[in-house]
């Protein structure tokens, strides 16, 4: 992937939004330090956009300041991506039941949705399905407050999962977890969707955890 600014978007947004790209694909790996001259010349834009949007990446929580030592991508650990995956089961159920029952052809995209996810290479193809489904499963709420939140647990969980792809294929069983999710709606049983919903979000954080943890045993036995 090419990481560019061509964008009509003010310099720093942008400047943003390519580096959280950068950081969510691993090209800039988890806990390296941020080179702005290097990313100045790579972007080809002048530093102050680079560090306005390094800012607006703080807030976030993709980028940490270190005291005398400039701005490094947060690095990846169980405490952060426990806390994080916590919310989504809590959140899209209620964003789901809030959006009310989905139209037929809601659902039919849904279905259609499931099935490019399970037949997804594993990495980014598959984590991009699995994203589009959840997407438009809550795409019917009108909170636009809870889906941001929503959008930037996703966008950060997302680091995770293609940090564990890069490394391992896992098991996935969250297309026939999705396929619960859609017969409740066909039967018109939100609740029901949102129950199972909740069960599906729910269940993908072991194996990140698991790896986690063995990737910690790793990184201690190279130390």
């Amino acid at each position: 992937m090419q990481y560019t600014i061509d964008s009509p978007q003010s310099a720093s947004s942008q400047a943003a939004k390519t580096l959280r790209a950068m950081i969510i694909d691993g090209v800039i790996p988890d806990g390296d330090r941020i080179n702005e001259v290097h990313l100045s010349q790579r972007l080809q834009i002048s530093r102050t956009p680079i560090r306005e949007g390094l800012g607006q990446l703080v807030a976030e929580g993709f980028v940490e300041i270190i005291p005398r030592r400039g701005f490094f991508a947060c690095p990846l650990n169980a405490n952060e991506f426990s806390d994080l995956y916590d919310l989504r089961p809590m959140l899209d159920p209620e964003a789901l039941l809030l959006g009310g029952q989905l139209t037929p052809e809601e659902i039919d995209a849904l279905e259609q949705s499931n099935e490019v996810f399970q037949n997804a290479q594993p990495g980014a193809e598959a984590v991009n399905a699995d994203e589009n489904f959840h997407r438009l499963l809550i795409a019917r709420c009108q909170n636009a407050v809870l889906l941001g939140v929503i959008d930037n647990l996703m966008a950060r969980t997302r680091r995770y999962e293609l940090a564990l792809f890069r490394e391992t294929a896992p098991v996935n069983c969250a297309a026939n977890e999705h396929k619960m999710i859609i017969k409740a709606l066909r039967d018109q049983q939100l609740q029901d969707a949102a129950k199972h919903l909740h069960g599906n979000l729910t269940s993908g954080k072991g194996p990140i955890l698991d790896w986690l943890a063995t990737r910690l045993d790793r990184t201690k036995e190279q130390s």
